[in-house]
């Protein structure tokens, strides 16, 4: 993907809508992996928090999808200390 059409992406997370539903969480989290492999770190870190508190909201907070999104932060967060 890139840089305008994940500029794209990033801003149309700013439009999130008012009850977020694990679909978003799922589409924040494979944005924070683009995000992740142009080097963003950041972004993708707090794409990977939302998406996690958007799951936790609608499931568990052991749900497999949500383990698999604190997987995948801890990654990028591994990385950030790396950096």
């Amino acid at each position: 993907m890139d840089e305008d059409t994940c500029r794209a992406w990033r801003l149309a997370a700013c439009f999130e809508p008012k009850f977020a539903s694990p679909g978003l969480a799922i589409r924040y989290s494979n944005l924070a992996a683009i995000e992740q492999d142009l080097g963003h770190l950041e972004e993708a870190r707090h794409l990977l928090q939302r998406a996690i508190e958007i799951q936790e909201k609608a499931f568990e907070p052991d749900h497999p999808n949500t383990l698999v999104m604190k997987n995948h932060l801890a990654a990028v967060l591994v990385e950030l200390d790396d950096g």
